[in-house]
């Protein structure tokens, strides 16, 4: 279990992911306004955003990496297909 000990990076975390969530309306320049003005307003110091920033990134990198694996598994592997016989 990965214990989060910083609000902030929390929060970052789910501002970057409604951001992937959303990316046909937003774009990527909310990626990078959004971070920003935390930073601006006080709400969070530059340090959480940034590493708030880096394990959205990481943590969907590795999803995206383990679910288009998943997908080429599948299409090469045809071990479960059972084929039917008439010899019982």
């Amino acid at each position: 279990m990965i214990l989060i000990s910083s609000f902030a990076i929390l929060l970052c975390i789910f501002a970057f992911t409604d951001l992937q969530i959303s990316n046909s309306l937003y774009e990527p320049t909310n990626k990078i306004l959004v971070p920003m003005s935390r930073i601006v307003v006080g709400a969070h110091f530059a340090s959480d955003v940034t590493v708030g920033v880096a394990i959205s990134v990481t943590v969907f990198m590795c999803l995206k990496k383990i679910i288009w694996r998943d997908k080429k598994n599948k299409r090469a592997n045809n071990n479960d297909v059972l084929l039917h016989s008439g010899n019982r």
